[in-house]
């Protein structure tokens, strides 16, 4: 007879009864008495006659006794499965209870993403196999079981209605962007659910319906729960560590990562899972300790500021065209957690304007830039980083022009270079464009980050056919390049020139065509961006690389002395110089 006891952490144990408590009746609900007679030898027996401890031999013994046979192999299968998953399972459960900030919390979004994949009903039982449960025998099949697709016929719940029609209704591009989405509509496939299960330690049972991970799901939630009930909240340290984990992995899973971004920064806002949530960890405004300015640190206490970098990093590794769209969602979701957060604005701002770019979405773009009709809010320059993320959006632009057909369109050429300058034929349509961004002045922007995201700008020009624009950016690079080469000579280092860049893009740009516009001589850069909007509106669709007119063959064969002397010239004088260079040329 064994007796039921309960330590003062809650752990059950079991005594030998020793006949003094046979007849006491238990003093709890917990405590319990039971017989196992025949089973377990009394442990004072140990090291008396006919009495050794149980061998290799014993076992090896044992397993003879057995006849083989096939019900007897799938029931030692089946015990080894158990002991696999029983393993397992007590593997992810400490890592979620010594991990505060472990990815793979169960939220509240995985509960009802669960429970909205199934159809209900009898249709939703066993969604998931696609072979029997059970033998002939009425035993269960340990193999044969995988994961099939979920097959559903019902529409998407309305906001998720809105929020497509918000993309696809804002670009032509309509039918391409629906099948992006569709990558990524959970009911198309159940990876989600696959990874859901593996990672949390859940056995592979747990997914034969959809009804019944829905159970384990609640059940595992509200053990954690339990578990981290009298444990502090999570510190900003603690996110900030978690989310720089995420750069530094090498396993080259970055769409994982992202993922596990996303549910960091939303598991701790989550009210399902910690009684504080992110907005106690982030800058306030007027809490302007929050953010840092440089150091290492400091950065390491600044919660959007890792986030960002943590995000960028992930884009920066893996920038395909479903993974911005999905940063895309990240952010837009961001933004209806935080709506009137200061201290996300730089993180929110710098990541929409890379996921536009990397989708390619020209009018939400625009919509982006014009949304701050008297500028954009100085919070957003709290960090030098925005200025790493204009351009970056600008090379995504560059690399759409070079490798598929979303900018290849006159219209969609003009309307790119509006958002890059600002202007349009017009006038000034947008207050801060990517050229004012990139501009504006912070002392947290370095020289040499401001002028490598300015030749993407450059680059853009040459791919647009803005001639002009390009003789008026030349002074603003050339100003940046000489500053940064002060600094480098003081320090002993060599200067450098952009000098082949820009002979690069120039080049580039007379290959479009020839100019059909009137030769404007306001040397402005809103008239210089006008003169190349009206150019643009006479071309048809041309090619990434264009074709070699006598004036940009001119301007490769030139020195590089040669064309910093051209680029001097006042614009009427360039501009007759370019034309002159045509029967040059020839």
């Amino acid at each position: 007879m064994f007796l039921r006891r309960r330590n003062p952490n809650g752990g059950v144990y079991y005594v030998l009864n020793n006949g003094r408590e046979k007849n006491i009746t238990p003093k709890h609900d917990d405590a319990d008495l039971f017989n196992i007679s025949g089973l377990l030898l009394n442990l004072d027996a140990l090291d008396q006659r006919g009495v050794r401890d149980y061998s290799e031999e014993d076992e090896q013994a044992l397993a003879q006794t057995w006849s083989d046979t096939q019900r007897h192999r799938d029931v030692r299968r089946t015990i080894r499965s158990m002991q696999h998953h029983v393993e397992l399972s007590r593997t992810a459960s400490l890592k979620l209870l010594n991990q505060a900030t472990h990815p793979m919390r169960v939220m509240n979004h995985d509960l009802l993403s669960v429970a909205l994949r199934g159809p209900g009903g009898e249709l939703g039982m066993r969604v998931y196999e696609d072979a029997k449960v059970k033998d002939e025998n009425g035993r269960f099949i340990v193999r044969g079981l995988t994961q099939q697709r979920c097959l559903q016929h019902h529409g998407l719940p309305a906001a998720a209605v809105r929020s497509r029609l918000e993309v696809t209704q804002a670009d032509a591009r309509s039918k391409e962007i629906r099948q992006l989405i569709n990558m990524g509509d959970p009911r198309k496939a159940s990876d989600y659910m696959v990874d859901l299960r593996y990672r949390l330690g859940l056995p592979e049972h747990t997914t034969r319906d959809d009804e019944r991970f829905l159970r384990w799901l609640s059940l595992h939630q509200s053990n954690i729960a339990f578990a981290r009930k009298d444990k502090k909240a999570v510190q900003k340290l603690e996110v900030c560590k978690a989310l720089k984990s995420q750069m530094l992995d090498h396993t080259g899973l970055k769409r994982r990562n992202l993922v596990n971004i996303r549910r960091m920064i939303f598991q701790i806002t989550d009210p399902g899972v910690f009684t504080t949530n992110l907005k106690g960890n982030v800058a306030t405004e007027g809490d302007h300790a929050m953010l840092p300015t440089s150091g290492e640190r400091d950065d390491m206490h600044n919660v959007p500021l890792m986030l960002r970098n943590a995000v960028a990093s992930v884009l920066d590794a893996c920038g395909d065209l479903a993974l911005h769209y999905e940063v895309l969602t990240f952010v837009n979701n961001l933004h209806v957690r935080f709506p009137d957060k200061p201290a996300m604005a730089m993180c929110k701002y710098g990541l929409r304007l890379r996921a536009l770019a990397g989708v390619g979405l020209l009018d939400l773009a625009r919509q982006q830039l014009q949304r701050y009709p008297k500028g954009i809010p100085p919070v957003v320059w709290a960090h030098g980083d925005a200025v790493e993320d204009v351009g970056a959006a600008i090379g995504l632009w560059n690399a759409h022009i070079v490798k598929n057909n979303i900018v290849r369109t006159p219209a969609s050429r003009r309307a790119l270079l509006t958002i890059a300058t600002g202007y349009n034929a017009d006038g000034k349509t947008i207050y801060e464009a990517y050229h004012d961004l990139m501009l504006r002045k912070s002392n947290r922007v370095e020289v040499e980050g401001r002028l490598d995201a300015y030749m993407n700008f450059v680059e853009l020009l040459g791919h647009l056919g803005a001639v002009r624009t390009l003789w008026y950016s030349w002074r603003v690079a050339q100003e940046m390049q000489d500053r940064l080469n002060e600094q480098w000579r003081a320090t002993g280092q060599p200067a450098e020139s952009i000098t082949d860049e820009y002979q690069i893009a120039l080049a580039h740009a007379l290959q479009q065509g020839e100019s059909e516009a009137e030769d404007f001589q306001d040397s402005t850069l809103e008239a210089c961006a006008r003169a190349d909007f009206i150019s643009m509106e006479g071309r048809s669709d041309v090619s990434p690389g264009g074709h070699d007119t006598p004036r940009a063959v001119w301007i490769k064969e030139m020195s590089l002395s040669e064309f910093e002397e051209l680029m001097a010239l006042p614009l009427a004088q360039w501009l007759q110089n370019l034309n002159r260079g045509a029967f040059l040329g020839t």
